[in-house]
């Protein structure tokens, strides 16, 4: 009977210590999930889905623009005065929250972009638009004004041409 219950209480032993978790296996199943994360998909589509976001060049007469194209509608902005949306609105950033938009927009009024706003995509993201106009040269003059401004740092690939999609037909 004492040999029935030590041998028990060896495979019980040995059960407990052979199940313990190491950071080696840790970090072993984090570089697997990490090298998947990169084996997924030919390098063709994965970069066709990379670069869809992006703007693609597109001339208007002897004006050539960063310009993309999508449906979006004017997000309601406390304390900005509401604008008509145009054909050509020059966007200085993209954000996934509206505060965030919201607090970029009031720097651009405060700088004295008078016709800042923020539009939203189907999906919700949030453009900073400085400018909407109907003149693709109103809008070249936009983008060389934000470009040249000192107190905003915008990243690549803003600011660009967004052309909402229901106004181009």
């Amino acid at each position: 009977m004492k040999k029935l219950i030590m041998l028990i209480a060896a495979s019980a032993l040995m059960c407990v210590t052979a199940c313990k978790t190491t950071e080696a296996n840790y970090k072993a199943a984090y570089e697997t999930a990490r090298q998947k994360k990169y084996d997924t998909g030919d390098s063709l589509t994965t970069s066709g889905l990379k670069n869809a976001d992006l703007p693609r060049p597109m001339a208007f007469g002897s004006d050539t623009l960063m310009v993309r194209t999508e449906p979006v509608a004017q997000s309601k902005t406390e304390g900005a005065k509401v604008s008509a949306l145009c054909k050509y609105c020059v966007v200085t950033a993209k954000f996934r929250q509206l505060f965030n938009a919201r607090s970029m927009c009031d720097r651009l009024l405060q700088l004295g972009y008078a016709g800042a706003m923020v539009v939203h995509n189907r999906t919700q993201q949030y453009y900073v638009v400085a400018r909407s106009t109907d003149l693709p040269s109103e809008a070249r003059a936009t983008v060389e004004k934000l470009r040249a401004d000192t107190a905003l740092s915008l990243k690549e690939p803003f600011p660009y041409v967004l052309r909402p999609a229901q106004l181009v037909r």
